[in-house]
């Protein structure tokens, strides 16, 4: 999946949870926080030098592509019990865990889907996969959001 789509589920999950009272604490989320969502919703292809953020910091995404390869180690539960510790010690980073959590199932719906336990091999995939940067993936996900949007704001 492109980052633009990335970024528009993980927004407006992040802005839908906020808004629908699901979690009292998130009644009130600051401006700011939507940034911590778009840092997190990125951060998982900090593994690809060419990505949007794995450009900005080749001195560290070119080490993890080389010992860890693309959608392993930081598309995985590794990663994500990782990021779940880091909330534990750091509760403001909920909105980055939030953002690296919807960039994943963004791309389990995606053909090369994920290696969710890496190291072990085996690939998860969504029974619905969409193509990258096809017109089915944006049909999809700003369609998707439309809709979430306008059924939270007519609630």
């Amino acid at each position: 999946m492109m980052l633009v789509n990335h970024l528009v589920v993980s927004l407006t999950g992040w802005h839908a949870l906020s808004q629908s009272g699901v979690l009292p604490e998130l009644a009130n989320v600051e401006p700011w926080t939507y940034s911590l969502v778009a840092l997190g919703t990125a951060l998982p292809d900090i593994d690809h030098p060419d990505s949007t953020i794995g450009s900005r910091v080749k001195w560290l995404s070119w080490p993890i592509r080389i010992v860890f390869g693309h959608r392993n180690i930081t598309h995985s539960i590794i990663a994500m019990a990782a990021l779940a510790y880091m909330v534990h010690i750091e509760p403001l980073l909920v909105s980055v865990a939030f953002g690296y959590l919807l960039h994943l199932v963004g791309d389990w719906f995606t053909p090369s889907g994920l290696k969710l336990f890496w190291p072990a091999q085996r690939v998860y995939r969504s029974p619905l996969t969409i193509p990258t940067n096809s017109i089915a993936e944006y049909l999809f996900v700003w369609g998707t959001s439309a809709l979430a949007l306008t059924a939270l704001h007519t609630a």
